[in-house]
């Protein structure tokens, strides 16, 4: 009977959504690695340490991934966050467009279904919109039902909060049962780079 290998493969990240999505790329490519989160709770401690993250890739392979937010596009944060131009190898390095909730924007036919929207009013091309959480939460607001509702959408009495208490956990829910990367990549580039990347990755 053959050995059996172990791989963790690091993820790093600033919240739970962004976990969904790294989780489901690296086990769609990568079924049998053991997948260890790290979550900062933002991009700036993601930048802080991101000296650490390309030690430890090292000696084990990570994926780091970020939002675009308003920097003008992904190789100009890259290139800010990555003084020293060489990486280890098994470092990966992608950032969402705009952020992202484009990236479930992207899987046009799944989320039209999730939140009962007519899929045309579900962008082509979902790296094009400036704010895609806003865009997302409108469509709820428009087509979702109560549930959806009241899980997405802030509370009218909470000034302070942009999305209702269950965001997070309804669109795990969503990315972990629904989403379809392979429609996604069709609708954004950078997912689909993502994707392309990590493809190098071998057990």
């Amino acid at each position: 009977m053959g050995r059996v290998i172990i791989v963790y493969f690091f993820l790093a990240c600033e919240d739970p959504l962004a976990q969904a999505c790294g989780e489901r790329l690296l086990q769609h490519l990568a079924p049998d690695t053991l997948i260890k989160p790290i979550i900062t709770g933002g991009n700036g401690q993601l930048k802080k340490k991101l000296p650490n993250f390309i030690k430890l890739a090292h000696h084990a392979p990570i994926l780091l991934l970020t939002d675009l937010d308003k920097v003008i596009c992904a190789p100009a944060l890259i290139k800010d966050w990555l003084v020293e131009p060489n990486h280890p190898e098994q470092f990966y390095f992608r950032v969402a467009v705009r952020e992202t909730e484009s990236w479930l924007l992207a899987d046009r036919q799944g989320l039209s279904a999730w939140i009962n929207a007519p899929i045309n009013k579900i962008p082509l091309n979902s790296e094009l919109e400036q704010d895609p959480k806003k865009y997302l939460l409108d469509l709820v607001n428009r087509y979702g039902n109560r549930q959806l509702k009241e899980d997405l959408l802030p509370s009218p009495t909470n000034i302070t909060s942009k999305v209702g208490l269950g965001y997070n956990a309804r669109l795990t829910e969503f990315v972990r049962e629904n989403w379809c990367i392979e429609s996604a990549i069709e609708h954004s580039d950078s997912l689909a780079r993502a994707y392309k990347q990590l493809q190098k990755f071998k057990l």
